[in-house]
């Protein structure tokens, strides 16, 4: 007995078992080919601008030190410690925006 159910699996079996060739849809066809694995580390030109940032701030003596914490490239963020021309250690969230650099200080 065919409950119409069973035909329907049987097409989408033809479908996904007829491997490439000249009348497979374009979608099937792209799924065959072998994947591009995408670059881990996207372009790291933040960070590097961070990172003379930085080194801008320790020569003109406004920190004495600077660690990354971490760094969000996409959105242009990363949050740091410090330690400020006082010797006091802050954690600081750096976001770039048009007008530079934006230094915020993260209150625990």
């Amino acid at each position: 007995e065919d409950t119409g159910n069973n035909s329907l699996r049987k097409r989408n079996f033809r479908v996904f078992s007829q491997g490439t060739n000249e009348s497979s849809p374009a979608w099937w066809d792209d799924l065959q080919k072998p994947v591009i694995s995408q670059p881990t580390s996207p372009s790291l030109a933040f960070t590097e601008e961070l990172r003379d940032e930085i080194k801008q701030m320790i020569a003109n003596g406004k920190i004495q030190f600077a660690e990354i914490l971490s760094v969000d490239e996409q959105n242009k963020r990363a949050k740091t410690k410090v330690i400020t021309s006082q010797y006091a250690e802050k954690q600081m969230l750096v976001i770039k925006n048009e007008s530079g650099f934006e230094i915020q200080e993260i209150t625990t």
